[in-house]
């Protein structure tokens, strides 16, 4: 099995920019929004997490992520997976993801709020203080686990309102 610290990072070209991923086994681990390199892209997912980029930018697809068989096609697999849902997001063919996420070594309680996130509907938003008495906890604490979100749109940290 991959560990974090091997788990491919790459990027991918969108119609709003380079959005980049670090993929596991289990599903995708990271996730950097766009923004207008492949290189700066890389660079803020891999500042977010001590994580080492393993392979170089692909496109269009993760091809370098591995074969077809075992962990390694899993990873291209999901990365592929990953890429077609995220252009078609972009492209408003795509309401809700359906590319499995791997939340591990997050607490229960950050993983109880990501997990609500994903729950929130296309157009529909929360307050801090809805999400606290949703998961319990304070506004506050929830404030953390949403800024510590390591998959944002995926994970829809954006639905969520201060008031």
């Amino acid at each position: 099995m991959l560990s974090e610290q091997m788990s491919p990072v790459f990027s991918f070209k969108t119609e709003w920019g380079w959005c980049a991923a670090q993929v596991s086994v289990e599903g995708i681990r990271r996730f950097a929004l766009p923004m207008s390199s492949p290189t700066e892209v890389v660079e803020v997912l891999k500042g977010r997490e001590k994580v080492s980029s393993g392979r170089s930018v692909f496109e269009p697809h993760c091809t370098g992520c591995g074969g077809t068989g075992g962990e390694e096609g899993r990873l291209t697999q999901l990365s592929n997976r990953l890429i077609d849902e995220v252009r078609a997001y972009f492209e408003g063919r795509l309401r809700t993801f359906s590319v499995p996420l791997d939340l591990a070594g997050a607490s229960d309680f950050r993983r109880r709020v990501w997990e609500a996130l994903i729950e929130i509907s296309f157009g529909q938003t929360v307050t801090y203080g809805e999400l606290a008495r949703q998961v319990g906890g304070s506004a506050r604490a929830i404030g953390g686990a949403v800024g510590a979100n390591p998959l944002p749109l995926l994970v829809t940290c954006h639905r969520v309102l201060a008031a």
